[in-house]
């Protein structure tokens, strides 16, 4: 039976999204890798993992009801480079945004509620918000991770994205065109947050 790997997510408006695209091509020359396409980078919310692909509708089920999109005020900026030390380079929100009171940790927190409701197994550790850029970096340092670079790599205003798309999302089992995941959305209007 097929498989693939769960994960609940907010993806970027087109804008933004071209732009950590972009910010992700100069990443990956810099320090090595494979960078995302515009169209796989998002903020994970919950990651379910392994599943059949005839579970989809029921994970899918998990989003009905709230908004496919939001438009959080003020928009969410990405501006903080950073690694998990094992060849993904991430962009998240500055340390200060980072508090559990931002619309996507509300949205996580009620994902992660209707799953336990649901009795579907997922990774409960704590909401680590970032945008994943490149897998399979190498010889990223810290300080850089802190710093930044000084060669104009790093955008000098934050990437800041003033609309979310919420989604289900599922690693593809042969990724082509640069593409590593495919995407379900619930139907409904946008909101502000």
């Amino acid at each position: 039976m097929a498989k693939a790997r769960f994960f609940y997510a907010l993806r970027p408006d087109p804008e933004a999204a071209d732009a950590l695209a972009a910010l992700a091509a100069r990443v990956a020359a810099r320090w090595g890798g494979h960078a995302f396409a515009a169209d796989d980078i998002h903020l994970t919310l919950a990651f379910v993992g392994m599943r059949a692909l005839d579970e989809q509708p029921a994970l899918a089920a998990i989003l009905q009801g709230l908004a496919p999109r939001v438009a959080p005020a003020p928009p969410l900026a990405l501006s903080r480079l950073g690694s998990f030390g094992h060849g993904v380079l991430w962009l998240a929100p500055p340390p200060q945004a980072r508090d559990d009171a931002t619309f996507a940790h509300a949205l996580a927190h009620e994902i992660r509620r209707r799953l336990g409701a649901a009795r579907i197994d997922f990774d409960a550790r704590p909401l680590k918000l970032h945008a994943t850029l490149v897998r399979g970096a190498r010889n990223f340092g810290a300080d850089e991770a802190t710093t930044g670079t000084d060669d104009g790599l790093l955008a000098p205003e934050p990437i800041v994205a003033r609309e979310w798309s919420l989604a289900l999302g599922a690693g593809l089992p042969n990724p082509s065109d640069g593409r590593r995941y495919r995407w379900w959305t619930p139907a409904g209007p946008p909101v502000t947050a």
